[in-house]
């Protein structure tokens, strides 16, 4: 009977364990482009009354936020995708294009009222100013790296990561 329960024991498979979720290179690259123009408005407004007035977000920040506002309508599909993969239950789907974004927006200001200190917002700003000149493809380029970097990091076990390219 012993060696009836060690042979079963050995030969049931494995449980597999649970995967974390993951998001493709296009998932956080249109996410970044239609989330960056309401984060960007959100810390312009959070940041005003701390930095001087010349300073990048409070004039070509807004203007950064209008023109990749422009360019993001068609990344709703993708970027609606991972939300669902991050938020899991938390944020609502089925929600409009116009609708998430102006939830994006309250939210990352809610956020950034409680959080963001006048130091941060000063490297806020300087970010934003540095990353002002590159075409949005490369901008969803530098989030997707920072996501899987983040992703190496032990402590990131629960975040979702940047799932595996398809092999050919």
């Amino acid at each position: 009977m012993k060696s009836l329960i060690i042979a079963a024991l050995l030969a049931a498979t494995p449980a597999e364990p649970a995967q974390r979720p993951c998001l493709s290179q296009a998932q956080i690259e249109d996410l970044t482009l239609f989330a960056l123009p309401p984060l960007l408005e959100a810390a312009a407004t959070k940041c005003a009354p701390v930095l001087p007035a010349d300073a990048y977000l409070a004039n070509g920040g807004r203007e950064l936020a209008r023109s990749l506002a422009a360019g993001s309508k068609d990344r709703w599909a993708r970027a609606s995708a991972a939300l669902a993969v991050i938020a899991k239950d938390k944020f609502p789907s089925g929600l409009s294009e116009s609708t998430a974004r102006g939830l994006i927006h309250d939210l990352a200001l809610n956020d950034l009222l409680k959080q963001t200190t006048p130091l941060q917002c000063g490297r806020i700003n300087r970010a934003a100013d540095l990353l002002s000149p590159l075409p949005s493809a490369n901008l969803a380029g530098l989030a997707v790296m920072a996501v899987e970097i983040a992703s190496e990091d032990g402590k990131a076990k629960q975040r979702p990561f940047v799932c595996p390219a398809p092999r050919p």
